[in-house]
């Protein structure tokens, strides 16, 4: 199974080999690769941004649902779900990470914090 560093690794490699091929005149190859890099790149925000409830969130660390509803009560976790209908996100899960901050310097996780408080509302 792939980790999520391979992943990032992965994107990461897809850009050198885009710089590469710039190098040696092959933009078409270049804007392929990036291109790869990109979508690998949202793909992965979209995994890590995603609210799972407590149920998928429990399972997704080896705990029960009742322990990781505890834990979003005891604010070890951010619950971005609505009253009585908790919710975490996945990047939470894993510690956060810098996937959750787009490459232009705009963060996903703030984005979607806006979304869901409008939600709220």
């Amino acid at each position: 199974m792939l980790s999520l560093d391979r992943l990032t690794a992965l994107a990461a490699e897809w850009r050198a080999e885009a710089d590469r091929m710039r190098r040696y005149a092959d933009e078409r190859g270049a804007t392929i690769c990036e291109l790869h890099a990109r979508e690998l790149d949202v793909a992965l925000r979209e995994w890590l941004c995603e609210a799972l409830k407590m149920d998928v969130a429990g399972d997704e660390i080896g705990c029960t649902e009742e322990a990781m509803r505890k834990r979003v009560q005891r604010h070890q976790y951010r619950n971005v779900g609505r009253p009585g209908e908790p919710r975490v996100r996945r990047g939470d899960l894993l510690g956060g990470t810098d996937l959750l901050a787009s490459p232009d310097g705009g963060g996903v996780g703030e984005i979607l914090d806006r979304v869901l408080d409008r939600e709220r509302r």
